[in-house]
């Protein structure tokens, strides 16, 4: 009897001198979201038969199907969403193990996104001015969509990070790249399908804008259109 209580008793010192390993960030961790190609230059080097080129890659047509059209300014390009990591952490060798912290999570939107306008309409014309007001309408609706979607970004992905944790372990030191490239995986997902949703919106409502009565109001707001060489 006397033995047991004393091996337990052992048992009970040696637990006591396990040093306890707490993975507690010391400070908050940070979400940013910057959007790049909101303000690309105007390319002036296409004729109104070069921007036909585009034709394929363009919405519908609001004159309709077989019209016959011709395009004198286009705003075109893609959308990607990326993130970027900063983690930091504790190592504790005596023990082979370690604590992880994701400080910051640094999101991009990439907007490959340039106004053409035709170079039959020069720079200073009624026609150049009446083409680039409407080609800035396409760019509001990319400013836009760009803080709409800053704002549902940060918030999933800060809920995702939330669930799993912004401070990871302790855990095993082998498994530190392994946690580091799940977070990236889980996070990167996310902004995938916000990427997506982004686009598919953004094909929506630039496809308002090109509209039968605002072609109209564009055209009437100068006389004399040159007819181009296509």
């Amino acid at each position: 009897m006397f033995g047991l209580d004393y091996i337990l008793a052992s048992h009970l010192m040696l637990a006591s001198t396990t040093p306890t390993i707490k993975c507690i960030m010391k400070t908050a961790p940070q979400i940013t979201v910057s959007a790049v190609g909101l303000d690309r230059g105007i390319d002036h080097t296409k004729s109104v038969r070069g921007l036909n080129a585009f034709k394929p890659q363009t919405s519908p047509s609001p004159y309709g199907m077989g019209a016959d059209t011709y395009i004198q300014g286009l705003a075109k390009g893609g959308v990607s969403v990326q993130g970027q990591y900063q983690f930091s952490g504790h190592e504790y060798p005596s023990l082979s193990q370690g604590c992880l912290f994701v400080d910051k999570v640094n999101i991009t939107i990439t907007l490959d996104s340039t106004i053409f306008i035709a170079s039959e309409y020069k720079e200073g014309t009624c026609f150049y001015k009446a083409v680039l007001e409407h080609e800035r309408k396409h760019r509001a609706v990319d400013r836009a969509l760009v803080n709409k979607y800053s704002n549902i970004i940060v918030k999933a992905v800060n809920n995702t990070m939330k669930t799993i944790g912004y401070a990871q372990g302790p855990f095993d030191s082998s498994q530190k790249e392994a946690i580091q490239a799940r977070i990236a995986n889980v996070v990167g997902s996310i902004l995938s399908q916000y990427g997506d949703n982004f686009s598919v919106e953004r094909e929506r409502m630039q496809t308002n804008v090109d509209t039968l009565t605002e072609y109209d109001r564009v055209h009437a707001l100068c006389k004399d259109w040159p007819q181009p060489q296509l």
